[in-house]
């Protein structure tokens, strides 16, 4: 995800081919893809793009990209210690109503915890597992989300969108 939140389209920087790059989109694609493929096709015929500066792959400003970026990773560690560090949920897993989930203590040790339609609770490591950063309770969304790097996961764990590419891991 590029740090202005634009997708970078045009010519691969520092390369000596003619090698292209579009990439970036963060979900959205679709859209994104669309107007990547037209400032493509009119690069490989040298025609104007209306679209092009402002989607240009040589655009990155050190400066103030590495500030943004330092800033984001600054979130990403705040969110990650500030976890470790706090008093563990007070919610208990026998409170817990069919459909709810959250971060709950379960024999003394930090779970995520959903409980089912039918009442029955499944537990799983409080993790994300494509960093280890600690998940959220989405009620709205009945997902368990990651707020370091915006994976997501279905209630009952399995992997839904983001850079995670496996599901939660079951505790038993």
């Amino acid at each position: 995800m590029p740090l202005d939140h634009v997708p970078y389209v045009g010519r691969m920087p520092r390369s000596r081919d003619e090698l292209m790059v579009a990439t970036g989109f963060g979900k959205w694609g679709l859209t994104n893809g669309t107007v990547a493929a037209m400032i493509l096709r009119d690069k490989m015929l040298n025609r104007e793009n209306p679209w092009a500066r402002l989607y240009s792959s040589t655009r990155l400003d050190a400066r103030n990209s590495a500030r943004r970026f330092v800033q984001g990773n600054l979130d990403v560690a705040r969110h990650f210690v500030s976890y470790r560090v706090q008093n563990p949920s007070r919610t208990r897993a026998s409170r817990l109503a069919p459909g709810d989930g959250g971060i709950v203590k379960l024999d003394g040790v930090k779970v995520a915890a959903f409980r089912d339609q039918d009442g029955n609770l499944h537990t799983f490591s409080p993790n994300c597992p494509h960093m280890g950063c600690p998940l959220t309770w989405n009620n709205a969304e009945k997902s368990w989300d990651c707020p370091c790097h915006g994976s997501r996961f279905g209630a009952m764990g399995h992997y839904l969108q983001g850079p995670a590419v496996k599901d939660m891991k079951p505790k038993k």
